[in-house]
C-alpha cells in the first residue's frame, strides 16, 4: 500500500519539477545576455542567441493562409500554422530597471513558492508513511502546498498575458493572432486545487474523528 502511495507522490513530484524543464533555454538565453554585456562574445565568430521574445499565437479560422514549410521525411512542402515563435527583437535594447527588478521580485516569489511546495509536499509523504495522517500537521502542509503551487501557477498565468500582450507591440504575424492560449500551463494551479480538495477532505475527516471519540 505504503509502494503504490510514494509510486503516486513520485510521479506528482517529477510532474511539478517537469514544469521547470521548458525555462532551460530562457535561463541560457539569459545567462548569455549577461556574458555578451560582460564582453565575453565580442570576437566569437558565432554569437549566442540572445535578446529573443517567445511570441504565443492563433490562425485566424476564416483565411486559410498558411507558410510553407518542407517536410524532411517526404522532401515536400506543407502547410503549417504556427503557434510559437521565438523571434529575435530588431533593436535590441536592455531592459528598464524596474522591469528587471519587479522581474526578478517574481521569479525569486515564484522559486521560494515551488521549493516550499516540494518539501511540504515530502513532508506530508513522509509523515503518511509514518503512520500519521489525520492530523493539523498534514493538513498544514496540505494546505501550505496547494496555495504555493496556486501562487505560483495564477503568477505564471497573469505574466504569460502581460508578456503576450507586450509581444503585439513588437511583433505580428499576418493573419495570425497574438494569444497566451498556446503558452499557457494550467498543471500547477490543478495541482494546487487538488492538494487543497485533499486538505479539506482531511479536516473534515480529522473533525469526524474527533467527534467519534467525543461520543465513545
Amino acid at each position: 500500500m505504503k509502494t503504490k502511495l510514494n509510486i503516486l507522490c513520485a510521479l506528482v513530484i517529477s510532474l511539478i519539477i517537469a514544469s521547470f524543464v521548458s525555462g532551460y533555454f530562457y535561463f541560457q538565453v539569459g545567462l548569455n545576455e549577461a556574458d555578451r554585456d560582460a564582453g565575453v562574445y565580442k570576437d566569437a565568430e558565432v554569437q549566442p542567441v540572445t535578446d529573443v521574445i517567445t511570441v504565443s499565437m492563433l490562425p485566424q479560422p476564416d483565411k486559410n493562409i498558411a507558410l510553407k514549410m518542407t517536410n524532411e521525411v517526404t522532401g515536400k512542402e506543407v502547410n503549417v500554422w504556427p503557434v510559437e515563435l521565438i523571434v529575435e527583437k530588431e533593436d535590441a535594447q536592455p531592459a528598464s530597471f524596474t522591469y528587471n527588478l519587479v522581474n526578478g521580485i517574481i521569479t525569486f516569489l515564484c522559486l521560494i513558492a515551488m521549493v516550499v511546495a516540494v518539501f511540504t509536499f515530502i513532508g506530508f509523504i513522509m509523515r503518511v508513511n509514518k503512520g500519521s495522517i489525520f492530523d493539523s500537521t498534514n493538513i498544514t502542509y496540505l494546505r501550505v502546498c496547494g496555495f504555493c503551487l496556486l501562487f505560483f501557477g495564477i503568477t505564471d498565468i497573469l505574466v504569460g498575458c502581460y508578456e503576450s500582450w507586450y509581444e503585439g507591440q513588437l511583433f505580428q504575424l499576418a493573419n495570425f493572432k497574438n494569444s497566451p492560449l498556446p503558452n499557457l500551463d494550467i498543471t500547477c494551479p490543478i495541482l494546487g486545487l487538488i492538494s487543497l480538495v485533499v486538505g479539506q477532505v482531511f479536516a473534515m475527516a480529522k473533525k469526524m474523528q474527533e467527534e467519534q471519540e467525543l461520543t465513545i
